[in-house]
């Protein structure tokens, strides 16, 4: 496994190996995940009141129409909508697995200020990206396991770094000549796929600016104005649309916009610039700059603290959309420090990065296994709660009670709680992924004649499977809001004693 220097300088064809097996192992995870979080009602159509499965692309246009309007115009969110109704979903799962490829590739291109190549050291990289980097934002972000997410973020992520690529290489390497006419369409199509992006590309547009016109007093190239204009316009169409309004309009109240901004700021420090290991590529850039060697352009000493600066463009912004800066909506900076991460890291690495190839990848073949040997026991979970549901069913039951035994169990309880934080049941009866849920296998098993599910479905449990460890205050069980629905779980258990009895 260790190599010399000069092998793993040298392109060889065999070090595509490495992405490829990554590739094979994402699409594993993802081939091993039910579906999850927003996927259960990405196909779910409501017509009169009764929920179904999309079918036809009538029913496909009546729901994107829907959602634009009153939750969602995010084109990701409609990118996966069509992909979810009219591919299979190993296709779906290849698919996003290939546009995670892409996002490395385009990642380390950014940060290594040239074309990747199938070397030791790129290949290596590459790996150590998806496997330190992008897996363990699972247990932040909360998206990388389940489909729905993917689409949602990883395309446009793909186009918001091509567009970043291009503007990185005018910037830094004085690249003037006019991009291909396809980016311009890209560049739109990224602004408008999901605002995390915009939350630092609009700032960074605006640094460059004011780098470039006030203090170096040039021009910007017209194809650099174009190229900022068609993302911004982008932005703007999903920033503006209905559903964006929507659905901020239910986010809950934060306070005056002092208050706001202030949380948002002291959850910008605690969820982006605290955590390991994108603090690291912080002080790798600091340390960069401190020393006497000239290992980094003078280009690249402006540019790149100009792009973390503009990370900080999702504080005003949480402070006016009135949401909080956590979770998925950090996963646009999260992008933004890892490509600093890599760059300051492969600056001090030079070509001695084969030093690290075996760690990482026996590294990433163990947190791989972790994670699907994880993930199939979800699946296997998710599978025996929907047999459950099609049972009480048949029962006449209108509320279902489940839990998650085999999750509880160490370390799969741990795993859960680490890295791999998959959406389950909740307590709450209304949650979001309670009535995606019931909604979904509804619609699924609605075709059998005479079959209606239950209306309902309640974890058996106050605590979480992956807070397992942790005390809950039982004083305020989120069951205790709907006393309807108590007094039917009461009436099912009498009824279940009286047919024991008997």
């Amino acid at each position: 496994m260790m190599m010399s220097n000069g092998s793993m300088r040298t392109p060889s064809a065999i070090w595509w190996i490495v992405p490829i097996a990554g590739l094979l192992l994402f699409w594993m995870l993802n081939l091993a995940m039910p579906l999850n979080a927003d996927d259960f009602g990405c196909n779910v159509f409501f017509e009169n009141g009764k929920a179904e499965i999309i079918t036809s692309f009538s029913q496909f246009m009546q729901s994107i129409q829907k959602e634009v309007f009153s939750h969602n115009a995010r084109l990701g969110n409609i990118h996966y909508r069509f992909s979810l109704t009219f591919l299979p979903q190993w296709l779906n799962d290849f698919i996003v697995t290939l546009w995670v490829g892409g996002l490395i590739f385009v990642l380390l291109r950014i940060a290594l200020r040239r074309k990747i190549q199938p070397t030791g050291f790129d290949m290596t990289l590459w790996l150590g990206i998806l496997s330190v980097i992008f897996l363990p934002l699972q247990a932040v972000e909360n998206f990388i396991s389940y489909t729905s997410g993917l689409y949602n973020y990883i395309p446009g992520g793909v186009g918001t770094l091509l567009v970043l690529d291009k503007i990185s290489r005018w910037f830094i390497e004085g690249e003037d000549d006019a991009p291909a006419w396809w980016l311009y369409p890209v560049s739109f199509v990224s602004g408008w796929s999901n605002e995390v992006y915009g939350f630092f590309m609009i700032p960074l547009f605006g640094l460059l600016f004011f780098w470039r016109v006030v203090i170096e007093k040039k021009p910007l190239p017209s194809w650099v104005c174009y190229l900022m204009f068609s993302f911004t316009l982008g932005f703007s169409f999903l920033v503006f649309a209905p559903g964006t309004h929507a659905r901020a309009s239910i986010q809950p109240e934060l306070g005056s916009f002092f208050a706001s901004f202030v949380t948002s700021s002291f959850l910008y420090v605690r969820f982006t610039l605290l955590p390991a290991p994108f603090c690291v590529g912080v002080v790798l850039m600091l340390l960069l700059f401190m020393r006497k060697e000239d290992l980094i352009s003078g280009r690249e000493k402006v540019f790149f603290p100009l792009l973390l600066i503009s990370t900080a463009g999702i504080i005003p912004s949480a402070a006016l959309g009135g949401f909080l800066p956590y979770g998925r909506a950090l996963w646009g900076t999260h992008l933004v420090l890892g490509i600093i991460l890599v760059w300051g890291a492969s600056r001090f690495m030079s070509d001695r990065v084969w030093l690290a190839t075996f760690p990482v990848i026996v590294g990433a073949l163990v947190l791989f296994g972790t994670l699907i040997w994880n993930t199939y026991i979800v699946r296997t979970e998710f599978e025996r709660v929907e047999q459950a549901f099609i049972e009480a069913g048949q029962r006449g039951e209108k509320v279902l009670l489940v839990d998650f035994p085999a999750l509880r169990t160490e370390p799969h309880s741990t795993i859960m709680r680490l890295i791999n934080r998959v959406v389950l049941v909740q307590r709450d009866p209304q949650h979001w992924l309670n009535r995606g849920l019931v909604n979904y296998y509804n619609a699924l098993y609605n075709e059998k004649e005479g079959f209606q599910g239950p209306s309902y479905i309640v974890l058996d449990n106050l605590v979480p499977p992956y807070l397992n460890r942790y005390a809950f205050d039982t004083a305020n069980d989120p069951l205790s809001r709907y006393p309807e629905i108590r007094s039917l779980i009461e009436q099912q258990k009498t009824v279940n004693v009286r047919k024991g009895g008997q």
